[in-house]
């Protein structure tokens, strides 16, 4: 009998791309990686990959239910935080339990419940071991918009919720220190610093917007100009009574007051519409009901407008109104608000009510002039102006207290201890002093662009005579008494907030703008030009990382100005409450060239090689570790698809195929994404982690952030990281883990090893000619790093990435031979 070979089917092998930070495009990341093998592998290695489009079922990482907790109605810390502070810690990890927060109460939205990606599906031809590559695509759940008004709402919520980074970072500090020392109070003081700035001063700034369209209502009062005289007309008998028509006017000025009438009567009449809607909304009335619900509100709301005009004018309840309408759309920006900010609706009810009784007693005295109604609105402004700034004035000082408690808590910090506290509280005192100063800024501009405008309508007729507070109050706000037209009360009030401070604060911020760059600059440089090869010699890429060491260092002592400037903020505000010196005419023109200098600075995205980029880092960022909305966090959205994906590749049913082994390649933001949900599901005991490791996962990492950027800033949320040997494959249940970084890389390098190790920014410590592969440091078991030369964070997949495609199909070709 003639012998039979066993032919063994071909070992199938599944890469799963996980892209970072920037505008991704579906699909472009998995394609990179298979040009990758396909081009930069020597010719022939693997074959021309094939396409597919694929759509995977999702479902969310569940995890325990918990009993909800008594709190404030102020209360922003999440329930894992809190019980760590109340002295009984659930018995998990920290970054587990605050992932779990994060992934609780998820509640999927409507629609398709698919993800779409792609298969690429190649062989490595020397073993015919068959390679597909898929995309777990995450850019479309947080990604910065490309015009200018997403550009700056994105902009505003990242200055709001950057403090709460800070307040994570104190959070989880404070309990691994276990509440012991300054801890506590530090916690307690900076948690109610972010609040005065992001609950109170932005409630306050949205009441004051509130005042705007009242403001201008009172211009359709103003009285018609005075008609022209009548044309003569010839040849018009007398008797016909031609003439009498052509030579009479008319009465313009009895149409003004109908028109308010008609509009204060239309605008009462659609609210009763608008109540009615909202009344019938979830009920089915019979069908008459139905039709005649419309009608019969605006009768009722005709009428009750009648009686009111009769009693309080037509001008005055057109003023209110306008107010009302301008109320309902920022309580109705305050709900929203209150996923991210608790308590903000309560402040701004609060508010609006108080605002609006203040304007119902000013229009009281007020005639029915376009004069008096306007100084009326003014004089609520003046009222609301007041207790913003007055917020303003517990917070500079309040924030001031919180540092100086923050150091003196560094100072009592236990030895092991110190280097991580110093960098939580750096973390806490640098995102609460650059979102204080940038949204003191951007807000005041904004302002005075809105002032500029309103100031042409507002009536200049008649003196404006501000509200008589007393010594202490006028003294306290610094405000003006004397009577000017409203137009220049409100240049003065405006000049009065910013003070000396806002042009302070424009110019430090540009000399740490410059310093920022400056400490970046040669990668800047490096991302925009790359190397097509890297130099013969090392002392390039050894400059490179030396100096992005030492700018990662100086960046934040470059924070340090905005402590100082808070110090001369106080300085400024003890010394206006003191001397109450006029503003200057030149402020005006000062705060407007501050205000532009600002733009430009912040508009820098558009021209500045590198500033986008930065800026999508530090959104992706701030998205990822976001608690809110609680029933739709970006966490949990970003987990979903990417374990729904590994699901459904172990599952052969669903997917089609059975494979052998899994390759995990994740670049920047996609590296943390990763680690912190292969961790998370380790630790809770997750099926998907069992099923994922018994297919022997690589995990392939380059530009990582892990050390640098997340365990840097948040040392209580990172522990394992720190721990003496560094962050182990087993923490992510994968048997193996290749780090891989340029030396200029701003974001993420070394995982393992320390910064004044020489050898991490050589590609070939052997090879002084730097030809060939690059030389792996193999750290410990299943634990290798490596330099791949001079560059910076964006080009790890495109034609600069030969040292990857190396490496990964050195990772393939492991796998198929076992």
């Amino acid at each position: 009998m003639s012998e039979v070979t066993e032919v063994r089917p071909a070992k199938k092998i599944a890469v799963v791309v996980v892209h970072g930070v920037a505008d991704q495009q579906q699909s472009e990341s998995a394609r990179q990686i298979a040009n990758l093998l396909a081009d930069l592998c020597p010719l022939g290695t693997y074959s021309t990959f094939q396409e597919e489009k694929i759509r995977v079922a999702l479902d969310p990482v569940t995890v325990p239910e918990v009993e909800p907790l008594r709190r404030s109605p102020f209360e922003e810390r999440n329930h894992d935080a809190i019980l760590r502070h109340r002295g009984t810690p659930p018995p998990v990890e920290p970054d587990q339990g605050f992932m779990r927060d994060q992934l609780r109460g998820y509640y999927p939205e409507g629609g398709p419940r698919v993800f779409e990606t792609v298969r690429l599906d190649g062989v490595r031809n020397e073993t015919g071991c068959r390679v597909h590559v898929y995309e777990a695509y995450w850019a479309d759940l947080s990604r910065l918009g490309k015009s200018a008004f997403a550009f700056f709402g994105a902009l505003y919520q990242l200055l709001l919720h950057l403090p709460s980074l800070g307040r994570n970072a104190v959070d989880y500090a404070r309990a691994e220190n276990g509440n012991a020392g300054l801890w506590r109070p530090f916690s307690w003081f900076h948690r109610w610093s972010i609040r005065w700035l992001t609950l109170f001063i932005v409630v306050f700034n949205l009441v004051l917007a509130s005042l705007i369209l009242p403001a201008l209502a009172p211009r359709l009062t103003r009285p018609p100009a005075p008609p022209k005289p009548p044309q003569k007309v010839n040849a018009v008998p007398a008797c016909c009574g031609l003439s009498a028509i052509a030579e009479r006017p008319g009465r313009p000025e009895d149409q003004k007051p109908t028109l308010v009438n008609n509009l204060a009567h239309a605008a009462l009449a659609l609210a009763f519409i608008g109540i009615a809607a909202w009344v019938l909304r979830r009920r089915r009335p019979p069908g008459w009901i139905w039709a005649l619900a419309p009608i019969a509100a605006a009768a009722a709301g005709w009428g009750v407008a009648d009686v009111v005009c009769r009693w309080w004018t037509p001008q005055r309840v057109l003023v209110f109104e306008a107010w009302a309408i301008s109320a309902l759309l920022i309580w109705a920006l305050l709900a929203g608000y209150e996923s991210m900010r608790r308590g903000a609706r309560l402040v701004g009810g609060i508010a609006l009510l108080a605002t609006g009784a203040a304007l119902l007693k000013q229009l009281s005295t007020a005639d029915g002039s376009e004069d008096s109604l306007s100084h009326a609105v003014i004089r609520t402004l003046q009222i609301v102006n007041m207790a913003l700034q007055l917020t303003w004035r517990i917070h500079v000082p309040w924030l001031l207290i919180t540092i100086v408690i923050g150091l003196l808590c560094w100072a009592t910090t236990a030895k092991a201890w110190k280097r991580r506290a110093w960098n939580t509280i750096w973390t806490a005192r640098t995102t609460l002093t650059l979102s204080t100063a940038l949204f003191a800024n951007l807000t005041l501009a904004i302002w005075a662009a809105i002032f500029t405008g309103v100031q042409q309508i507002l009536p200049s007729n008649k003196l404006f005579q501000p509200l008589d507070m007393g010594e202490c109050l006028t003294r306290f706000f610094c405000l003006n008494t004397a009577a000017v037209t409203p137009a220049k009360y409100l240049q003065n009030t405006l000049m009065v907030s910013a003070s000396r401070g806002f042009i302070n604060i424009t110019i430090i911020f540009g000399i740490f703008a410059l310093a920022a760059i400056w400490a970046i600059f040669p990668s800047v440089l490096a991302e925009k030009n790359p190397l097509k090869k890297q130099d013969s010699a090392t002392s390039r890429m050894r400059a490179l990382g030396v100096w992005l060491s030492r700018g990662l260092n100086f960046i934040p002592a470059a924070a340090e100005i905005f402590a100082l400037l808070l110090v001369v903020g106080v300085g400024i505000v003890w010394f206006q409450t003191v001397s109450c010196d006029p503003p200057a005419e030149s402020s005006w023109k000062a705060i407007s060239a501050a205000g532009a200098l600002l733009l430009l600075l912040i508009g820098a995205r558009f021209w500045l090689p590198g500033a986008k980029a930065a800026l999508d880092v530090i959104l992706d960022v701030d998205n990822y570790l976001r608690q809110h909305p609680k029933n739709n966090t970006p966490r949990a959205r970003i987990a979903e698809r990417c374990a729904s994906l590994f699901r459904f590749l172990l599952d052969r049913d669903q997917c089609g195929h059975q494979y052998d082994q899994v390759v995990i390649i994740a670049h920047s933001q996609g590296t943390i994404i990763t680690a912190d949900l292969l961790r998370f599901l380790k630790q809770e005991n997750d099926p998907l982690s069992a099923d994922l490791q018994a297919k022997n996962p690589a995990f392939f990492t380059m530009g990582n952030p892990l050390r640098q950027l997340y365990a840097r800033a948040f040392p209580g949320l990172y522990p394992w990281v720190w721990q003496p040997q560094g962050p182990q494959p087993d923490d992510l249940a994968v048997t193996e883990w290749v780090n891989a970084y340029c030396s200029g890389d701003y974001v993420g390098r070394i995982v393992w090893r320390e910064l004044n190790d020489p050898r991490i920014w050589d590609r070939r410590d052997t090879d002084p000619q730097c030809e060939g592969n690059p030389t792996v440091d193999a750290i410990a078991a299943g634990v290798e790093q490596m330099c791949i030369g001079e560059g910076a964070h964006t080009h790890y997949w495109d034609q600069h990435g030969g040292d990857i495609a190396w490496k990964l199909d050195q990772l393939i070709a492991a796998r198929c031979s076992r």
